[in-house]
Parts: C-alpha cells; sequence; structure tokens
C-alpha cells in the first residue's frame, strides 16, 4: 500500500471539515499526491482562503476556478 497522504494533508482535511461543520458549504479531493483541492461556492473563497493562509502546515494557497463540465467532442 502507498499513502501519498502527508501529516500536512490530514490537517487541511480536519480543517475543512471544521469549516464545513460551521456551516460553509466546501468540498476537498486529494489527487495522487498530498495536494488538497478545496471546492467552494466562490461567495466563500476569501473566508476559506483566509481560514489556510496563515496555518503553519499550509506551504501555498492557489485560488483557481472549477473547469467547464464534461462535454462531447468529435474525435474523428
Amino acid at each position: 500500500e502507498i499513502n501519498y497522504m502527508t501529516e500536512r494533508t490530514m490537517n487541511c482535511i480536519e480543517d475543512i471539515k471544521a469549516i464545513r461543520k460551521n456551516g460553509t458549504d466546501l468540498f476537498f479531493t486529494v489527487d495522487a499526491g498530498p495536494q488538497v483541492k478545496v471546492v467552494c461556492n466562490p461567495a466563500n473563497k476569501d473566508l476559506i482562503k483566509e481560514s489556510f493562509m496563515n496555518k503553519s502546515y499550509v506551504l501555498k494557497v492557489i485560488e483557481a476556478k472549477v473547469g467547464p463540465g464534461a462535454r462531447v467532442i468529435d474525435e474523428s
């Protein structure tokens, strides 16, 4: 078994759960590495960013937008 999650990853996940428990709609996803992605309502982005900016275990906060939804493309 290979687990790429680190203690920092788990700290972020716990903080996200606490924010959600306090009534803010957001969720997280983790790719093959230890990076945590937070998806939230754009109206809450500043609150979320501020929640993580000064955490000792957070190396960098990058703001991005969710891309377009699934679509059919012509591959012929």
